[in-house]
């Protein structure tokens, strides 16, 4: 209850951000106060700083509501009366939570963003008729969150059901609670002649068993697999990777490391607009045991740590064109796959106005080494695992470190934190998976959609509408050397031509004969916030 309360309290108007984008005039120095997020000893402590414009009384009021949730002992026990079992209970539940979530007076958010005037819950983009269907497996698994677990199937359990394998068995590495089942599940699918995908068997590791359509688990293990996918994908790649990793170690590095004018720093600053906010809000709500994230897992407090530093301790360096390369699938399909096939033109246009602008101000490595500041910040010293991954610094070394965080805060964060189509639903996915229930319950589905609605709140666009609280960033990146400003200007608005003409392909392989059986939104551009949210 706090926490959807909580949810509801933090959404801001885009408009009321207005004046706010301002680059920051504060002095490079440490911060002030850190939230330390100790992973238990396996592996090394990561720092979120506290940002000083935090005022202490609702630095006070957040962690004091925290404390009163933390008092109360984690109860997994459920009513029946909160059970979803039958289709009358699951409409009944879609209906509650778009009830629970409905807001008034909301102002209508820039064009392009998944914000609502009307909920605090985001946009679904392309809502299933029925999430439960066989081929709609198929459709998560090529054009969902499932391409980030696709592979080849070279997987001696389920050898001979397919041509690939969506694995999400990773999460059953860690014990769960006694009212709950173990999580993990490799879905195999034949690719057929038009690249769709028919799931032909699942690897339920619960049950110790490979289960196939019409089998008396089949429902049940869909259900799994779709639950062992999102807990996966939030806990490790949204969470950890993306906003304590990537999106900390560009905010801290940055802000402690080079001066206000730094071209550098007001590139970052760009991208990573309220990330301290963001981030702290994330660490009181959802690291601690007790917390928001504990309860609505299904993992005790020791095996949720082991998961965050598992995370920690196996995140990679690498560009899109490199995780591209290395992906293991049939070349045809993976060319085709949306994560690539929108992703790859996204980065490259990225990469080319990074490297141009990196190049503006140093015209080689000599120069980049030569920097003193720029040494300080490859030190990454508030995120170890981040600076361990990294190249020695070089001209090339910064712009694709630069790029990928530039990538991952707005495309890559929004493939991984956009699942409000799979949690509106209960039968959709979950945090957890009961024995015996292919739904979620009353409980989980209002705690989930409690974390989504964090994703609701409207941020700044990448590519800016105008209006106001989205305004051009353009004017960010003035250093006061006003002979480089029309270069500047120059690049900037190649970068911003690619990317419209990108969403138009985007949408054209969205469109009728297109070729997708479902479209792709998440990489379109055009709906990229320019930092990360909650």
């Amino acid at each position: 209850r706090l926490f959807f309360e909580l949810s509801r309290k933090r959404f801001k108007e885009l408009s009321k951000r207005s004046g706010s984008l301002a680059p920051d005039e504060t002095p490079a120095r440490p911060a002030g106060r850190y939230f330390e997020l100790d992973f238990g000893g396996k592996s090394e402590t990561i720092k979120l700083p506290v940002g000083d414009s935090l005022k202490k009384k609702v630095r006070d009021a957040v962690a004091g509501l925290m404390g009163d949730l933390l008092k109360n002992k984690i109860n997994d026990d459920i009513p029946d009366t909160l059970s979803v079992r039958t289709k009358s209970q699951r409409c009944a539940a879609i209906m509650l939570g778009q009830q629970a979530f409905y807001r008034t007076g909301g102002s209508t958010p820039p064009p392009h963003s998944m914000a609502r005037c009307d909920s605090y819950l985001p946009k679904a983009k392309d809502p299933f008729h029925d999430i439960t269907l066989d081929e709609v497996q198929g459709q998560i698994a090529r054009c969902g969150m499932g391409q980030l677990f696709l592979r080849a199937n070279d997987d001696g359990r389920l050898a001979g059901c397919g041509d690939v394998v969506c694995d999400a068995t990773d999460i059953a590495n860690f014990d769960v609670r006694d009212s709950f089942e173990r999580l993990g599940a490799a879905a195999a699918f034949q690719i057929d002649a038009s690249g769709s995908l028919r799931i032909t068997a699942i690897d339920w590791r619960h049950g110790d068993t490979v289960v196939r359509p019409g089998d008396e688990e089949w429902e049940h293990a869909k259900w799994v697999w779709r639950c062992s996918m999102i807990t996966h994908m939030t806990a490790v790649h949204h969470l950890v990777w993306t906003h304590w990793i990537v999106a900390n170690a560009l905010a801290s590095s940055c802000r402690e490391a080079l001066r206000p004018k730094h071209p550098i720093r007001l590139l970052l600053q760009a991208i990573t607009y309220n990330t301290f906010s963001i981030n702290h809000n994330s660490a009181l709500s959802l690291f601690p045991e007790s917390g928001m994230l504990h309860r609505m897992s299904p993992f005790p407090y020791d095996q949720l740590q082991a998961i965050f530093a598992h995370a920690a301790n196996t995140w990679r360096h690498q560009t899109w064109p490199q995780v591209y390369e290395e992906t293991r699938l049939p070349d045809a399909f993976k060319a085709r796959l949306p994560i690539f096939e929108d992703g790859l033109p996204v980065w490259q246009a990225l990469h080319d106005f990074v490297a141009a602008y990196v190049s503006l101000h140093y015209k080689d490595d000599a120069a980049v080494s030569g920097d003193s500041e720029l040494q300080e910040y490859w030190k990454f010293s508030c995120v170890p695992q981040y600076a361990q991954g990294l190249p020695p610094l070089s001209r090339v070394a910064l712009t694709n470190q630069i790029t990928r965080g530039m990538f991952d805060v707005t495309a890559y964060h929004e493939l991984v934190g956009d699942v409000v189509v799979y949690t509106t639903d209960p039968a959709g996915a979950a945090l957890q998976v009961r024995p015996g229930r292919d739904m979620a319950d009353i409980q989980q589905f209002f705690q989930v959609n409690s974390l989504v609605a964090g994703t609701g709140t409207p941020m700044p666009m990448f590519v800016p509408s105008g209006e106001p609280g989205d305004e051009d960033w353009l004017s960010h990146l003035d250093t006061g050397e006003i002979a480089k400003l029309p270069q500047v200007s120059a690049i900037y608005k190649t970068m911003m031509d690619r990317l419209k003409q990108v969403s138009a392909q985007i949408h054209k392989r969205n469109g009728p004969g297109g070729g997708r059986e479902r479209s792709f939104g998440q990489m379109d551009p055009l709906v990229l916030e320019r930092s990360v949210s909650l």
